[in-house]
């Protein structure tokens, strides 16, 4: 019975089915067309986002592997650079340590050459002193470094003047020891000794210094260069200047027209030389008015390059000198500076600088 009830209900649905998809707008060909494109889009829409997200996940998964394989293979770099940073850290705790001590022991070389460049102008002759000797004067004197290889040495003894510009070769720390070496002998052989011949002191110390350094190797700082000087006044208000020199001139100025500057020309090798067992030193003496002027100097003024490697030379000292003096003793100092200052503008200096004037 149960059977029979429910072949009858299916037969009442497919009776309605049939009636439903008889209906016009469903046997419609536009519509069913509609229907089956629609049906078609949705099935191709599902079907390529379905490949897509597939493409795409094997892409990823092939990304992640190439990612894993280079965290592999850098893996070892990456500890050779964990390695090098250290080293680097290291190298730059060393290096620190380094300069700390390379600032430490600049600035002990520092206070070293200081206290030697104090030293070695407590012994140059001080102003008073020059000026007690000779009342009229002035010294120009500029070292290239803290310390100098050029020295001035001046003293009176009875109605006699001394004095003497020295060149030592060199400069910083060898011309210094050079210098006070030249200054410790020629105290002993005029104060001590008592030479006052120019010649004979020049001689003598030409041949002490070649006792004592002829057995060094270094022999290019056992030279110097010298122009030494005795001034005695005469009755005819008149000045004898006995002048004796090795590579270095005695330059003077008459107070008598016309005024024009003169040379004594040294001998050509320098004391201590050690090709120069019997240097043959003569002296010279000029015979100058009061009111000339005498000039003392080593090299390094006229040695003194410019910006174009020109140095000043001889013949412009002397017309330097020529032109100046007239001026009083402060003025020449400070136009002499002037003029190499001038001259040298960036260049720097290449020696040490002294220049030594008198006026009788």
């Amino acid at each position: 019975m149960e059977i029979y009830k429910l072949l009858g209900w299916l037969n009442e649905r497919s009776l309605l089915t049939l009636a439903w998809s008889a209906t016009s707008w469903f046997t419609n060909p536009k519509v069913l067309y509609l229907l089956w494109a629609l049906l078609g889009g949705g099935i191709t829409f599902i079907v390529g986002r379905f490949l897509r997200r597939h493409r795409f996940k094997d892409q990823l998964d092939l990304q992640q592997a190439y990612l894993q394989q280079l965290k592999h293979e850098m893996a070892p770099l990456q500890e050779a650079l964990y390695q090098s940073q250290d080293e680097v850290i290291v190298q730059r705790g060393f290096i620190n340590d380094q300069n700390n001590a390379l600032r430490l022991y600049q600035h002990q070389q520092d206070q070293s050459l200081r206290l030697a460049q104090g030293i070695q102008q407590a012994i140059l002759p001080s102003n008073k002193h020059l000026e007690a000797v000779f009342p009229q004067s002035f010294v120009f004197f500029r070292p290239k470094k803290h310390i100098s290889g050029d020295f001035y040495w001046c003293c009176r003894i009875e109605q006699q003047s001394f004095v003497a510009v020295v060149d030592c070769a060199g400069h910083d720390i060898p011309g210094a020891f050079m210098s006070l070496m030249g200054y410790t002998l020629l105290n002993h052989f005029v104060k001590v000794k008592g030479l006052h011949n120019p010649a004979q002191v020049l001689t003598q110390l030409h041949k002490k210094m070649q006792q004592l350094l002829g057995q060094q190797e270094a022999r290019e700082y056992n030279e110097i260069d010298i122009a030494f000087c005795q001034v005695e006044e005469t009755i005819q208000q008149t000045n004898r200047v006995t002048f004796a020199g090795a590579w270095s001139s005695l330059f003077y100025v008459t107070a008598q027209l016309p005024c024009t500057i003169q040379e004594c020309q040294g001998a050509p090798k320098s004391i201590g030389n050690p090709g120069s067992e019997n240097l043959s030193i003569a002296n010279q003496q000029v015979l100058l008015p009061q009111g000339s002027s005498f000039y003392l100097c080593s090299d390094g003024y006229m040695k003194q390059p410019n910006a174009q490697n020109k140095k000043m030379g001889k013949l412009r000292l002397m017309d330097t000198l020529q032109t100046l003096h007239l001026y009083d003793l402060l003025s020449q100092k400070l136009l002499l500076e002037q003029k190499l200052c001038e001259y040298q503008r960036a260049a720097p200096q290449y020696d040490d600088v002294l220049v030594l004037g008198v006026r009788l």
